[in-house]
């Protein structure tokens, strides 16, 4: 292992040198309004934690239920690519196999329960509901802040990532290889290589992330926020090592506590969020309103079909729940 730590610091010094100063604060929270007196609503996106990929999705819900919603972004992701100090010393922990900070699922947590905690003293001090929303991990934090906050709000998770999904052959495949003990090197060296391609104009990114297959299915807005947001070292690295972090806390079986309402998708497959199976089944026994969604894919925020779906089964469960 320190072998593997002293042949990482050539690719995280090229990390370093190609960051941007950023704002000390290593999150970030996007809000839309209606102007109603409808929900506030707490949205807790999934990983990577960019909160504007959520942005058109947040400004329909808001519409739809003429509240307020309030986007959180992960800890550790930035769209400006530079990383405070700190950032970098919870990255040296992670490939020392000592996951804290912005790569800690519990610290996640932490940060999505002050948010909670302080949106539900805004609904009791204007008698308003709060809702809150939680998409793939987003949904096993969401859920973790409602119980540690004490709030009283109705839950909804889209697609959620609560568990591991052995039986998955794709994500056992990326399970494994996360686990690997040469993970941390073979991740600071494709972070790098994002760094290094973030350098070129975008019109040069697209068709290589195209090629990648890592813009598939998006929209141009999604897809030029993509060719920006993960062209940089820190995003990708964050995205892989929180990653694995979460597949080590999310090792057992779920057993709650169980959202309101749970919507899944059936088609395509989806290896983070299985559309059924003992997962749904127990959220159903734990008195979860299950609705399934077809033809949405896990990142449905990226474009407008699926957005519009995915929106409008949250909208139909929160005014039925509210």
């Amino acid at each position: 292992m320190l072998a593997i730590v002293w042949l990482m610091l050539p690719l995280v010094a090229c990390g370093l040198a190609l960051s941007r100063p950023t704002a000390t604060s290593d999150f970030e929270v996007l809000r839309r309004s209606s102007g109603g007196g409808g929900p506030r609503v707490v949205f807790v996106g999934g990983n990577p934690g960019v909160a504007r990929y959520y942005d058109a999705a947040a400004a329909a819900l808001a519409d739809q239920l003429d509240g307020d919603v309030a986007v959180l972004g992960l800890r550790g992701f930035f769209e400006g690519g530079g990383r405070p100090l700190r950032w970098w010393r919870d990255a040296w922990r992670w490939c020392r196999g000592r996951a804290e900070g912005c790569f800690s699922v519990d610290e996640q947590a932490a940060s999505v329960t002050a948010l909670v905690a302080a949106e539900a003293a805004a609904c009791a001090a204007s008698g308003r509901k709060l809702v809150v929303v939680g998409h793939s991990i987003g949904g096993y934090l969401a859920l973790r802040a409602l119980k540690a906050s004490g709030a009283d709000g109705v839950s909804v998770c889209v697609q959620p990532y609560l568990e591991n999904n052995y039986a998955d052959p794709e994500f056992e495949a990326l399970r494994k290889l996360l686990e690997k003990p040469w993970a941390p090197l073979a991740l600071a060296a494709v972070a790098s290589f994002a760094a290094v391609l973030g350098l070129l104009p975008r019109a040069a990114r697209r068709p290589v992330l195209r090629a990648l297959g890592q813009t598939d299915g998006m929209d141009a807005a999604h897809e030029a926020m993509t060719c920006d947001a993960m062209c940089a070292f820190g995003n990708v690295f964050s995205m892989a090592a929180l990653g694995r972090s979460e597949m080590r806390s999310l090792a057992g079986p779920y057993e709650g506590p169980w959202p309101d309402a749970l919507l899944v998708a059936d088609e395509p497959r989806d290896k983070w969020s299985p559309a059924s199976g003992p997962l749904v089944d127990r959220a159903r026994a734990g008195g979860s309103a299950v609705a399934v969604v077809s033809g949405v894919p896990h990142a449905f925020s990226t474009a407008p079909a699926s957005r519009s779906a995915v929106v409008a089964a949250i909208a139909a469960k929160v005014k039925a729940l509210t």
